[in-house]
């Protein structure tokens, strides 16, 4: 009897058992599931958010320029009126990401040695025109001449943006704000204090919740979209800060942000090199320079732009209006060739061999990071600088587009003369290899900001010229059909690397090693000139002389006095 106790109550026992694993199975699954709908929709949120910036872009850019181009009143409060509100979107967009990045785990804190009251009052500076338009009595009140802090700058200003913009917001016409920065046991204290509409008890606890507003009225008389103050009680997690609330309905409100001083509440990884608050520039109003739209898509000949001026640019955009947009404040100084995605672009790249390419990540047909690692692994491309565009703002982003070997990298919406400055800083970069070039020659290769298929690409182009040194008939059609390549994409690629036409570049290699063999004491001026192709000695010298300063006599001569 005991024994058949025994079994039922073992038989029971696994049932219990099997029921709870079938219970914990269902609840893990359950789980996962969530989870997989939550990385879905932060996935799509992201998404979103990142297809603004490129609208945002045509719409920042022209408004700048209707702004400053025309002289009617009217129109120039219109394209004010555009720009102003295109910000403000921007502004949201930037919201909604941090907010997406902080929920994905992706937000690092990198704090720095900062002074708060400089930061605080290079904030209240860009506000008092905001104030100053609801004629609101805005005082900033520092308790201490200096008090440094270790905070993420960028994070920092957004916590404290968000609350005293917000404070300005909902005081109304002839209210006052006061910001009151002090230091109280071993804390930083910024006190934002507002003689606003307040915020009922049952409310306070709610204010940082996504998308909740105070004012729920249908006349929504003070607009927001209930992002800001989420955020910042988001950040102020992340940073590890504390805020309170004191607010009387009908009175106004105190917001109290809580900043350790000192960095020992900060993980080792959390801190970055130090650097001063003095050293910030405060970025103008305007985010988009002038520039001039629309353009007309050139397909030049390639032996026509091998004496042109003008750099050529390949733009590789899938929108249009981007495309035209970027065209038309380049067209002065480039010459123009366009791309709608990204195999397009690789083609005409390879067929036209531009001086540098713009190009944008998110693409149909080929993306720009696979883009990017095509052309960087083609030898007839490797050379040309490549700035990738992107909506994506993520660092993570950038690094990808880095590793696959762009030379630059900017965030849309975009600065115009920002880009424009990028590109002519790729341009001069090559001027400077050409220049380290003509000093060092071109037997010892060994600058590092040459990519290594350049590398690789120079040095078998000088070890072809080395094989054929002594051979007074090898020429550019020679050269060019040993390295693999026509006439036009072999002028094109040395004078890219080095500023230097492929006969030149020969000239200059023979006359390196006449060098070398005359500091080895090879033998008469004569044999060296025949040893490195050189038929006619007196051509030899004259050629010398102009690469070195000097007759191949006199080198030797300085050479053995040295």
């Amino acid at each position: 009897m005991v024994f058949v106790s025994f079994i039922i109550f073992i038989r029971n026992y696994d049932l219990r058992k099997q029921r709870l694993k079938s219970r914990l199975e269902l609840e893990l699954n359950h789980s996962e599931k969530l989870k997989e709908i939550d990385r879905i929709k932060t996935g799509f949120f992201t998404n979103i958010s990142h297809e603004f910036r490129t609208p945002l872009t045509l719409i920042l850019g022209p408004a700048k320029k209707i702004f400053d181009l025309t002289k009617d009143l009217d129109i120039k409060n219109d394209a004010d009126l555009i720009h102003r509100n295109a910000l403000r979107l921007k502004r949201l967009v930037d919201q909604l990401l941090d907010l997406s990045r902080i929920e994905a785990g992706k937000m690092n804190l990198r704090a720095q040695r900062q002074d708060l009251i400089i930061l605080v009052r290079q904030l209240i500076s860009s506000l008092t025109p905001f104030a100053e338009s609801k004629q609101i009595s805005f005082n900033f009140v520092p308790a201490e001449n200096n008090l440094i802090v270790y905070v993420d700058v960028d994070k920092t200003e957004k916590i404290l943006l968000n609350v005293i913009s917000n404070a300005i917001k909902f005081t109304p016409h002839y209210g006052s704000v006061t910001v009151l920065v002090k230091k109280e046991n071993n804390e930083a204290q910024v006190f934002v204090t507002d003689s606003g509409i307040g915020i009922p008890k049952d409310k306070i606890d709610k204010i940082f919740d996504r998308f909740y507003q105070v004012d729920g009225s249908h006349t929504r008389e003070r607009q927001g979209t209930g992002i800001g103050l989420a955020l910042s009680k988001e950040l102020i997690e992340l940073h590890r800060f504390q805020i309170k609330v004191k607010s009387e309905e009908g009175k106004g409100s105190t917001f109290i942000i809580i900043i350790p001083v000192g960095k020992a509440y900060l993980r080792e990884e959390e801190i970055v090199e130090e650097c001063s608050i003095k050293e910030k520039q405060i970025l103008p109003s305007f985010e988009v320079g002038s520039h001039q739209t629309g353009t007309q898509t050139v397909k030049p000949n390639i032996e026509e732009l091998i004496d042109n001026s003008k750099p050529l640019l390949l733009i590789i955009e899938d929108n249009n209006d981007v495309r035209n947009y970027i065209a038309g404040f380049m067209k002065n100084c480039y010459k123009i060739i366009e791309a709608g995605d990204g195999e397009t672009g690789f083609k005409s790249a390879t067929e036209n061999i531009p001086d540098i390419i713009v190009s944008d990540i998110m693409m149909p047909i080929m993306d720009g990071f696979e883009l990017c690692a095509k052309l960087k692994a083609d030898e007839r491309t490797s050379h040309i600088p490549v700035i990738l565009l992107t909506a994506k703002a993520g660092g993570h982003d950038k690094i990808e587009g880095l590793e696959t070997g762009a030379d630059d990298y900017i965030v849309k919406p975009f600065n115009a003369e920002e880009l424009t400055a990028r590109i002519k800083n790729l341009i001069e970069q090559r001027k400077r290899l050409h220049e380290y070039f003509r000093k060092n020659g071109l037997l010892e290769i060994k600058e590092n900001s040459i990519p290594a298929a350049d590398k690789r690409f120079l040095q078998r182009a000088v070890e072809i010229i080395n094989q054929n040194l002594s051979d007074s008939h090898f020429d550019v059609q020679s050269f060019a059909y040993k390295i693999g390549a026509s006439r036009s994409l072999l002028h094109k690629k040395l004078v890219a690397l080095t500023g230097e036409a492929p006969s030149e570049f020969i000239k200059q290699v023979r006359l390196s090693y006449a060098a070398k063999l005359i500091e080895s004491n090879f033998g008469n001026i004569s044999e060296i000139a025949l040893e490195v192709g050189f038929s006619n000695p007196s051509h030899f010298a004259e050629s010398f002389r102009k690469q070195f300063g000097v007759s191949p006599s006199q080198y030797h001569h300085n050479f053995n006095n040295c």
